[in-house]
């Protein structure tokens, strides 16, 4: 029987007719599996250890800040809490619906001889169709569930950015910022030794002091880059940020090379890119970079930093005690 149909070319028809009604419905049923979701990294909560011995020393309130990180650690774990469920719920919702799939298939393929039987055959094409009907109708009905399932876990989502926009921003006071220039003053130049740099590049006075200014030279880029963050001089610093509302170091300096067609690496310490250069060779654009700030160098000796405001000062090596890193030309 088989040879029969071969040879009067029937059996290419059945295949093709048995493709026509099978693929487009499986295509649909495993095309409607939700994607797991992308790996979403939140970050670790910067610590603030800090604050409190700091805040002694110029005789500061540290409390705004520190419930602002305490908040900070609450957000990120109610964020990870919710994607943590999530993830579950679509994997398992996915598992579902490809199940569907196979079991679908694996019915429809066994009623494809019935397409041979005669006018009968036709009886197995609606056999096939009802199976498709019923297989995307459960596939609706498991996506269904699948977003009341998320439901809570996007309202939690809405909730906890509700709350966030509610809280009053952490902008410094003008004691704050006093305390801020107060610990800048007793800061101490010195050369550290960094696992990144065994040993730092020249030190520089944190004052002005009768020390050659390198040459102004430097890329395209980095002139750009420069003259993007001497036009945000005065722009209040807000941690996190990197836009001209507000920056904070590294938002400055990303920003800044941005606009320049240059992306850099949004955090401070990894922002120690490109080639390291010593002080004698400061051009327009290099970054001073610690392990918890980066400043952008601007020629004649200053460079333009995220302090608050937005400011230009004289080139230095020391940052309240942080680990300096050296200089680096991010365009080298």
């Amino acid at each position: 029987m088989t040879a029969a149909l071969n040879s009067t070319g029937l059996m290419p028809v059945l295949a093709s007719a048995g493709s026509t009604l099978i693929e487009p419905a499986l295509s649909a049923i495993l095309g409607s599996a939700p994607a797991p979701l992308p790996d979403i990294s939140v970050g670790a909560t910067p610590a603030f250890g800090a604050a409190a011995p700091l805040a002694a020393i110029v005789g500061a309130d540290p409390g705004r800040l520190l419930s602002a990180a305490k908040n900070l650690a609450a957000d990120r774990g109610e964020i990870e809490a919710v994607i943590g469920e999530a993830i579950p719920l679509i994997a398992h919702a996915a598992a579902g619906i490809i199940a569907t799939g196979q079991q679908f298939l694996a019915s429809a393929v066994s009623l494809l001889p019935g397409l041979l039987a005669g006018p009968a055959g036709f009886s197995a094409a609606l056999s096939i169709a009802a199976l498709a009907e019923g297989a995307l109708g459960d596939v609706d009905k498991q996506l269904g569930e699948l977003r009341s399932a998320l439901e809570p876990l996007v309202a939690r989502l809405h909730a906890l950015v509700a709350a966030a926009t509610e809280r009053d921003p952490l902008v410094p006071s003008a004691s704050a910022q006093a305390a801020g220039e107060e610990l800048r003053a007793t800061t101490h130049p010195a050369a550290v030794e960094t696992a990144d740099a065994p040993e730092a590049p020249d030190a520089v006075p944190d004052a002005p002091a009768p020390v050659p200014a390198p040459s102004t030279g430097g890329s395209e880029a980095g002139h750009a880059a420069v003259e993007a963050a001497k036009s945000m001089v005065g722009t209040p610093y807000v941690w996190g940020g990197n836009a001209p509302g507000g920056f904070d170091c590294s938002g400055l300096t990303s920003w800044a090379y941005s606009q320049a067609g240059v992306d850099i690496p949004r955090t401070a310490e990894n922002q120690a890119t490109g080639r390291q250069v010593s002080y004698e060779e400061l051009q327009t654009g290099d970054l001073v970079v610690w392990s918890g700030h980066v400043a952008m160098y601007a020629g004649d000796g200053m460079m333009v930093e995220a302090g608050d405001p937005v400011q230009m000062n004289p080139v230095r090596t020391s940052n309240i005690g942080m680990p300096f890193k050296g200089f680096w030309r991010p365009t080298a």
